[in-house]
């Protein structure tokens, strides 16, 4: 996941998938918004091909691509400013997490790695919890938090 689209998460993201030198440790997939993750390559200025996949049990490892669930769900163009806080970015963000969760708790993803967050934006975006950990706890069910 990209991290909230306001902040530095989608350049951030962009550079690590660009550098490929994790791709001998991991699989990585990104789950968020193409259109995000193509902003990210031009802020961090990398360049890199991606393909968009309807989950992660159909991408092809045979290729080089960046895989990508492009769940389409945030458009920059549409009134986003960068480096300002946005609720509707919080929200994107916790229901891109929720996503990712519910991948990981149907064992269709092995992990979750994300980008940094605005915990001000998830707030105002109606996600409730202190910190991703305690929304983690929430979504997954677990008590001992």
């Amino acid at each position: 996941m990209l991290g909230d689209y306001t902040g530095i998460g989608p350049e951030q993201c962009a550079r690590v998938l660009a550098d490929k030198r994790l791709s001998d440790a991991a699989r990585l997939v990104v789950v968020g918004d193409g259109r995000v993750l193509a902003q990210g390559q031009r802020d961090a200025g990398v360049r890199f091909d991606w393909r968009s996949y309807d989950g992660p049990e159909a991408v092809d490892w045979t290729i080089d691509d960046v895989p990508i669930i492009d769940l389409g769900n945030l458009d920059p163009s549409q009134g986003f400013p960068r480096g300002v806080m946005s609720p509707a970015s919080g929200r994107i963000a916790g229901e891109t997490l929720a996503v990712m969760v519910e991948m990981a708790l149907a064992h269709r993803i092995d992990g979750i790695v994300f980008g940094p967050l605005n915990k001000a934006a998830l707030h105002a975006g109606g996600w409730k919890y202190n910190d991703e950990h305690q929304m983690f706890a929430y979504l997954t069910g677990h008590k001992g938090f």
